[in-house]
């Protein structure tokens, strides 16, 4: 610690404080002793601080008693600042939209300083409640003037002076996530399509006995509720996601047209339906998950974290292709009627 702050860098420790365990952290709420939690749960931090000069801290998820860790006034101003002559920069663990408990108001008066959001999201709320809020703007002023002491005071001033100015490059760290996405959007998207040359195939021949009314209500239902989960993952969203309002749209006009083909018999508008239905699965893909790899982990990784997002969005993807593959069976019955 000692070493890495003589080289000038800014040291974080976390997760500050009682941090118990890393399953459902986000929910557990730690209750103590003052006597142990300064002789058991504080006294590394109390070393890293005092002894070793760490600048900066990440508070936790958990609460101590009932009380977010992060808003914890005795924990990050009385015992961090106060009584330990920390000088430096708080943080907040990963802050997502359905983390309500990590409250910036109560978090900036408590002295947790900044919020860890990978997204601008949070930026516009916060600029919008310190417009009609004195005492979050004066909280706002102390924070900035600990980050920004924090990192003046740092290594990342190396080399700057007056004439300096800030100039954006792209690294190949960037360069290579881009064309892994561009690789995966490929991937999936001839993935989705053999599925539905496969489903051609297969159910080509009983297109034309079908009942096209069926299918059109059951494609119908099937893009409505696409639609629905849609929504529920708006709704559950972490930073990662921004809603598209030209998704739901197709959907919902993917449906209608679905309906009426199957009444009207008309071949071209089931097509259409099932354009609709592609291009918001395809732009669901690209604008919403933008297939960054930690994307694919929360989703397919089994984590705690993928309770609120990973069952909307599956049941939404696995619902919008269905709603192609019955939009296909729709538009080859209705087709093939037109021909007779």
């Amino acid at each position: 610690m000692a070493a890495a702050r003589s080289k000038g860098l800014v040291v974080y420790i976390k997760h500050f404080a009682l941090n118990d365990f890393e399953t459902y952290r986000q929910s557990v709420a730690t209750f103590a002793t003052e006597q142990a939690i300064r002789e058991i749960y504080l006294k590394g931090f109390q070393y890293a601080v005092e002894e070793g000069g760490a600048n900066a801290a990440m508070t936790s998820f958990n609460r101590i008693g009932t009380r977010w860790a992060g808003a914890h006034s005795g924990l990050c101003n009385e015992v961090l600042r106060k009584e330990w002559g920390f000088v430096g920069v708080t943080l907040t663990d990963a802050v997502m939209a359905n983390r309500n408990w990590m409250d910036v108001s109560i978090g900036l008066e408590a002295g947790n300083d900044t919020w860890l959001s990978s997204g601008d999201w949070l930026v516009s709320k916060i600029e919008g409640w310190a417009a009609e809020d004195g005492k979050l703007l004066n909280n706002l002023r102390t924070s900035a003037k600990n980050f920004l002491y924090t990192y003046a005071n740092s290594a990342a001033m190396n080399g700057m002076n007056e004439t300096s100015h800030v100039v954006h490059t792209t690294s190949w760290v960037e360069t290579d996530m881009l064309i892994a996405r561009i690789v995966l959007i490929v991937l999936t998207a001839l993935f989705g399509l053999a599925m539905l040359v496969s489903c051609f195939m297969d159910v080509k021949k009983k297109a034309a006995s079908a009942d096209r009314k069926t299918v059109s209500i059951v494609a119908a239902v099937i893009a409505v509720l696409a639609a629905i989960f849609y929504i529920i993952i708006d709704t559950a969203a972490t930073t990662k996601m921004n809603f598209d309002a030209v998704v739901l749209v197709l959907l919902l006009v993917s449906a209608v047209c679905y309906l009426v083909a199957g009444v009207k018999k008309i071949g071209l508008l089931a097509a259409a339906g099932l354009a609709c239905t592609l291009v918001a699965w395809f732009r669901y893909l690209v604008t919403e998950i933008n297939f960054r790899m930690d994307d694919l982990v929360l989703i397919f990784g089994g984590t705690s974290t993928i309770g609120a997002l990973g069952v909307p969005f599956i049941l939404s993807f696995t619902l919008m292709l269905l709603a192609a593959i019955s939009g296909a069976v729709l538009m080859t019955g209705a087709m093939g009627s037109e021909k007779k």
